[in-house]
């Protein structure tokens, strides 16, 4: 989506890479040189449950893992073992950024998450007290939110009324809620922020996914 993809590539230290477009084959985009040390941060998060791998060679002894969200320490944990799971279920939604620390608190690898345990659990019901109004008359609206259980939701919400003649729906645009969960949370800018919350299918998923690892945000 929008150009995002992965690949695997098993490089040799030594090795002089680069990447070239199909479009363009007389420009070539050096990669980085092959690190011979160093740790990095393997993590696949699905049905309530973050599952984590350290690969590389560890010579520092024990590490510790951050989870963040929105500036917040959900969970540390000194690392037994390399490779273990988080139970995700009662994080917030937006951003997870995981932090890979040595001892002395210095970082050595970071990978961001996107959490997604309550998006689309809530029902929301309009309804008009007549099915049709004369020019100028006065409209009372009845709205409900409740959630995937059916039970009421508590909240402070805000209406606005538009003319649906001036306004044009853009569900792939920037908007309220990808705004609070994702764009705010990154340096970059999103190329069509509102689609990644179009729907929540693998496809999705994916995507996200991919905007989590080549990304970077406000709080590292």
């Amino acid at each position: 989506h929008d150009g995002f993809g992965v690949f695997e590539l098993t490089a040799k230290d030594g090795d002089s890479m680069y990447a070239m477009s199909s479009d363009m084959p007389t420009l070539k985009f050096k990669m980085p040189l092959v690190a011979v040390s160093g740790l990095s941060l393997a993590v696949d998060a699905s049905n309530d449950i973050l599952s984590y791998n350290v690969l590389g060679q560890n010579s520092l002894g024990i590490l510790k893992l951050f989870a963040e969200s929105h500036g917040r320490i959900l969970q540390q944990r000194a690392l037994n073992k390399l490779q273990d799971t988080l139970s995700i279920k009662n994080y917030p939604d937006g951003i997870l950024q995981l932090k890979l620390c040595a001892s002395d608190a210095k970082i050595l690898s970071k990978r961001l998450v996107f959490i997604d345990n309550h998006i689309g659990e809530q029902k929301w019901t309009v309804t008009t007290d007549q099915p049709s109004y004369d020019n100028g008359a006065n409209v009372k609206l009845s709205i409900a939110l409740k959630d995937n259980t059916n039970h009421p939701m508590n909240g402070d919400f805000s209406v606005c009324i538009t003319d649906n003649s001036q306004y044009t729906v853009d569900n792939e645009r920037d908007n309220i809620v990808s705004n609070l969960l994702l764009t705010s949370e990154l340096k970059q800018s999103v190329w069509h922020a509102g689609w990644y919350f179009g729907a929540n299918d693998e496809q999705h998923r994916q995507a996200l996914d991919l905007l989590m690892m080549t990304s970077n945000n406000n709080y590292y």
